[in-house]
């Protein structure tokens, strides 16, 4: 979302189940390590950056958050300092957003354009290889012991 002076920046994840904070890793329970999406934030924020510094935006501040929408998720040891979002927080969040000054000037509305003329609607992987089913090797691929 862009606003006056800020782009809110949110990473949602729809995990679903307990999970545990410790160590700067994020832990399905009981012990199953899973990547932790504060990684992924920090990364996409830097790509964001980069991408309006190639679109010839004046630097502006980045709000970025995790946004955690599964209302089945829990994380324990959740750490204050991070920019988790919960399920429970996600009203209030909205709230909040709407509370913004809506003041948008010509220049947020051309970097709004140019960032939509990026958008891809089409994936890059549901090309399909075209292929006749007579002419494809039958059998087992792998040797039985």
């Amino acid at each position: 979302m862009i606003a006056p002076g800020k782009i809110y920046f949110n990473e949602g994840k729809n995990y679903e189940g307990d999970y545990l904070y410790a160590s700067d890793k994020l832990f399905k329970k009981p012990r199953l390590e899973v990547i932790n999406p504060l990684h992924q934030l920090s990364r996409s924020e830097s790509l964001l950056r980069q991408l309006l510094h190639s679109l010839g935006s004046t630097p502006q501040i980045i709000d970025a958050s995790v946004v955690f929408i599964n209302p089945s998720f829990t994380l324990y040891q959740a750490p204050l300092d991070k920019p988790f979002i919960f399920p429970t927080q996600i009203n209030q969040y909205m709230k909040s957003l709407n509370t913004i000054s809506s003041k948008l000037t010509d220049k947020h509305k051309k970097l709004a354009k140019q960032l939509l003329s990026l958008n891809r609607t089409d994936s890059p992987y549901t090309k399909i290889t075209s292929y006749d089913y007579d002419q494809l090797q039958k059998g087992i691929t792998y040797p039985v012991s």
